[in-house]
C-alpha cells in the first residue's frame, strides 16, 4: 500500500473517532449538586458535579469548600489533608478547598453499579439533603 494511502485510512479513522465522541458528548448530561454541611466541625459545602450517560455515570467531581475558623491551624489542616492523598487541598480566603474526581475507572474498580437515570441520580442525591439545578 502506497503511503498517500495509510494516511488516508488513519484520517478517516481519525474523523470516526471524532464524530463518535461528539455524538456520545452531546448525550451526556450534567448534573450539579451541593448541600451545606459540617466537616470536623467545621461549616462546610459540598458540591457534585456528576456526568451521566445513558444510565452510565461517567464521572463524578466533588468540592469541598470548609470554612476554617481563626483560631485553627489552616496550614496544619492542609498539611494533613493533603498526606492522606486523597484529595487535592488547596487554601481559600476563608479556609480550604478539597477536590477529587472518580472516573469510569475508579467505579469499575470498585465494582460499583453505575446504572442509574439521571432522575433517579437526582432525586436520590435530593432525598439526602442536597440541592440540585435544573
Amino acid at each position: 500500500m502506497k503511503q498517500r494511502h495509510i494516511v488516508m485510512i488513519v484520517v478517516v479513522v481519525i474523523f470516526a473517532l471524532i464524530m463518535v465522541g461528539i455524538k456520545d458528548a452531546k448525550k451526556t448530561k450534567t448534573l450539579l449538586c451541593s448541600v451545606n454541611d459540617d466537616f470536623y466541625g467545621m461549616e462546610s459545602k459540598t458540591t457534585l458535579k456528576i456526568k451521566i450517560n445513558g444510565h452510565k455515570v461517567r464521572s463524578m467531581y466533588e468540592t469541598i469548600d470548609v470554612t476554617v475558623p481563626s483560631d485553627y491551624n489552616k496550614q496544619a489542616l492542609i498539611s494533613q489533608m493533603e498526606a492522606s492523598g486523597k484529595m487535592e487541598v488547596s487554601s481559600t480566603k476563608d479556609g480550604i478547598q478539597l477536590r477529587s474526581k472518580m472516573s469510569n475507572g475508579y467505579f469499575d474498580t470498585l465494582g460499583l453499579d453505575r446504572d442509574i437515570t439521571y432522575n433517579e441520580l437526582k432525586s436520590a442525591l435530593e432525598l439526602q439533603g442536597y440541592t440540585c439545578e435544573k
